[in-house]
C-alpha cells in the first residue's frame, strides 16, 4: 500500500509528477537525454536561485563541446544530416498530411495512449480523460502533438502524457485537490468527483495567469515575432536582459501561455519554431536558471524547434553559450548557432537564415524592445472577454497580404508578392473600363487566395480575415495609389 501523496514537482528540475511517500519520487526525462551529465543538472538544481554563478562551475573546455558535436553529427544518417541543415536554412519539405495519412496516424497514437494510460506516470493525462474526454481525443489536439513529433506515435504519445502532468502542476485550479483526485483514481479506481479542473479541459487562457504571471509575460523576456521567417516559420525572441519574474515558475507558466497560442495557427504546427536569443547591451545577464527551465519545459509542449540562433555581443557571455548547448538534446544541438559580435553583425548572419532582421525587437546598440510587445499583451485581455481569440490570427501566413503602414509590413514577403501582380496588372487596370477595372480588382483578390494567401487587417494583438468586398476595394485604392505615385 502507497503511503500519503504529495506533489514531486520541481521549478528547479522541471520534473512533473506524483508520489507517495517512502517511493523515490524521481521524475523521468521521457526521451533524449538533456545534458552531457548528471552532474550539470545536479549543479543547475543548486544554481536557480543564485543570479549570477561563478562561470567556472558550468563551463566545459569548447573543445570537448567540438568533439561531442562532431561525433552527433557522425553519428546522424546522411538523410538526418540533410534535414538538419536544411530546417537550419528554412528549406526542408513539410510532411504530406494526406486524410488517409492523418487518420492512419491517429489510431496509432490512440493505441499507444491506451497502452499508457494503465501505467502510474500517466494520472495527469487519465484525470484529463475523466474530466473532458472529448478535449484531449480532439483531432485539433493530437493533430498539434503528432506535428511536433513528425508523426512518430509513440514519441508523440509520451509527450502528451507528460504534458497534461505539466499543465495539472503549473495551471491546476487547486494542485493539492487535483493530487488527492489522481491518487484516487491510481490507487482505487473511482469515478471522478465533480472538480473544477478548468485548465484540464481547455487550452491555456490569459486569465489561467497569475499577477506575477502577467509581469512576466509583459515584460518581454519572450516575444512571438508577427513575422515569420522566409520558410513560414514562427519565430520566437528570448531576451533575458529583460529579467523580470518574481520565480522561475512565472516564467514557465508565461512562456507556455505564449507559445500555446502561437500554436493555435496550423502552419506554425507545421513549419515549426525557430527560436533567436538576445544576450546583448548594458544590461546581458547570465541567467543559467531560466535557460534550464525554458529548455526543459520546450520537451513537454507541442513545440517543434527546427533551429536555435544565439547572438551575444561580449566574451564574457561564451559561458552561457557553452552552457546552452551543454543543456541541449542531440536533435537541437545540430540546429543550434551561435553569433558572436556587434548587433549589425548578428542581423547580417541572421538573415543568411532567412530571418526578418526588420522585425527583431532589439536596438542597433543591443537594447531590448518591448512597446510592440506590451501593446499586444494589453490587447491580448481584450480579445479574450470578448471571445474572438479562437478566430483570430496571431502570426501572419508568410503569403498573406497585411493591410497597414511601416517598414515591417511593406518588407513583408505576402505584401511583396502582392505588389508584383499589382506591377502585372497596372497597366491593364489604368486602361480599363470602370466595370472593367473592378474585374482585375477581383482577379487580383482571387490570385492571392489562389496560392493560400489572405488579407488581414490588424485589431490589437490579432490579425483578422477581411471579406472580399473589403479586399477588393483595396486592391482598387492600391491601383489608384501607383498612378499617383507614377504621375508625382
Amino acid at each position: 500500500t502507497m503511503g500519503p501523496v504529495s506533489r514531486t514537482f520541481n521549478c528547479e528540475t522541471m520534473d512533473f509528477g506524483y508520489a507517495a511517500s517512502g517511493s523515490s519520487g524521481t521524475g523521468s526525462n521521457g526521451g533524449e537525454s538533456i545534458a552531457t551529465d548528471m552532474s550539470i543538472e545536479a549543479n543547475f538544481t543548486r544554481s536557480l536561485n543564485v543570479q549570477d554563478l561563478p562561470s567556472g562551475e558550468f563551463d566545459a573546455p569548447q573543445e570537448t563541446l567540438d568533439v561531442q558535436l562532431a561525433e552527433e553529427l557522425n553519428g546522424l544518417s546522411m538523410q538526418q544530416r540533410d534535414q538538419a541543415l536544411q530546417e537550419i536554412h528554412g528549406i526542408s519539405a513539410p510532411i504530406d498530411e494526406s486524410p488517409e495519412f492523418v487518420s492512419q496516424k491517429r489510431q496509432q497514437l490512440e493505441s499507444v495512449l491506451r497502452n499508457i494510460a494503465s501505467k502510474k506516470s500517466s494520472s495527469a493525462y487519465r484525470l484529463a480523460v475523466a474530466v473532458s474526454p472529448e478535449y484531449v481525443s480532439s483531432e485539433s489536439l493530437q493533430l498539434m502533438f503528432l506535428r511536433s513529433e513528425e508523426f512518430d506515435p509513440n514519441k508523440t504519445a509520451k509527450k502528451i502524457v507528460k504534458f497534461f502532468e505539466a499543465k495539472l502542476e503549473l495551471f491546476g485550479s487547486d494542485g493539492e485537490l487535483a493530487c488527492f483526485v489522481c491518487y484516487a483514481i491510481l490507487i482505487c479506481s473511482l469515478i471522478v468527483l465533480p472538480v473544477l479542473l478548468v485548465a484540464m479541459q481547455r487550452d491555456i487562457r490569459l486569465s489561467d495567469l497569475s499577477k506575477d504571471d502577467k509581469r512576466s509575460l509583459d515584460s518581454g523576456f519572450f516575444q512571438v515575432l508577427p513575422s515569420r521567417d522566409v520558410a513560414g516559420r514562427a519565430i520566437i525572441v528570448g531576451l533575458p536582459m529583460l529579467r523580470k519574474y518574481k520565480k522561475l515558475e512565472n516564467l514557465v507558466r508565461s512562456f507556455m501561455y505564449t507559445i500555446m497560442l502561437a500554436l493555435q495557427d496550423a502552419q506554425t504546427q507545421q513549419s515549426g519554431f525557430v527560436m533567436v536569443g538576445f544576450n546583448t547591451g548594458k544590461n546581458r545577464v547570465m541567467d543559467r536558471g531560466a535557460a534550464w527551465a525554458i529548455q526543459k519545459i520546450s520537451r513537454l509542449i507541442p513545440m517543434r524547434m527546427s533551429s536555435i540562433h544565439f547572438c551575444y555581443d561580449s566574451a564574457a557571455m561564451k559561458p552561457m553559450m557553452t552552457v546552452a548547448m551543454m543543456i541541449m538534446g542531440a536533435r537541437r544541438r545540430v540546429r543550434f548557432r551561435a553569433h558572436y559580435g556587434t548587433c549589425k553583425e548578428h542581423r547580417y548572419k541572421l538573415l543568411t537564415f532567412g530571418l526578418p532582421v526588420g522585425a527583431m525587437p532589439v536596438t542597433e546598440d543591443g537594447e531590448p524592445k518591448t512597446k510592440a510587445h506590451r501593446a499586444w499583451v494589453k490587447s491580448l485581455q481584450q480579445h479574450e472577454e470578448n471571445s474572438t481569440m479562437s478566430t483570430n490570427i496571431i502570426i501572419p501566413g508568410r503569403l498573406d497580404v497585411l493591410f497597414g503602414r511601416g517598414k515591417p509590413i511593406q518588407e513583408h514577403y505576402g505584401n511583396l508578392r502582392y505588389h508584383s501582380l499589382l506591377d502585372n496588372y497596372q497597366s491593364a487596370y489604368e486602361q480599363a473600363k470602370k466595370f472593367d477595372k473592378m474585374e482585375i480588382a477581383q482577379r487580383t483578390v482571387d490570385q492571392v487566395h489562389g496560392y493560400s494567401g489572405r488579407f488581414l487587417k490588424q485589431e490589437g494583438a490579432v490579425w483578422i480575415a477581411v471579406e472580399d468586398s473589403v479586399a477588393r476595394e483595396k486592391v482598387s485604392h492600391a491601383f489608384r495609389t501607383r498612378r499617383s505615385a507614377a504621375n508625382g
